[in-house]
């Protein structure tokens, strides 16, 4: 089975990806957000950082994918393409999205980044 690439899911939904500071939310680590006015996937850099030093290369890779992912859920529902449920539901869902098209969800993570 062959993984897709985000960056290239991003690109054909017409959306750029970027490793950058979201902002401080805490007590809340938020690992990314689509924005999309300016039709963009954030991914925060710091959590990217985290997750090298403690896991390596390929465990970063995987957290931007899982981001990425689920990212891109928010952005089907947005457009119309997907049908999203309440908050809760709705965040349930991109975690599936993510590890259906990755192999991996933003919450393999949490024990690193909380």
């Amino acid at each position: 089975m062959t993984v897709a690439d985000p960056f290239e899911d991003a690109a054909a939904h017409g959306l750029r990806v970027e490793v950058a500071e979201v902002g401080d939310w805490s007590p809340v680590v938020l690992l990314s957000e689509y924005d999309r006015a300016a039709r963009t996937i954030r991914v925060c850099a710091s959590a990217v950082r985290r997750v090298r030093a403690a896991l390596g290369d390929r465990a970063a890779d995987a957290l931007i994918a899982a981001a990425v992912g689920h990212e891109l859920y928010h952005h089907e529902v947005a457009e119309g393409r997907l049908r999203g449920g309440d908050r809760a539901a709705c965040e349930r869902d991109a975690e599936r999205y993510a590890r259906r098209r990755y192999g991996a969800t933003v919450s393999r993570f949490d024990g690193v980044l909380r």
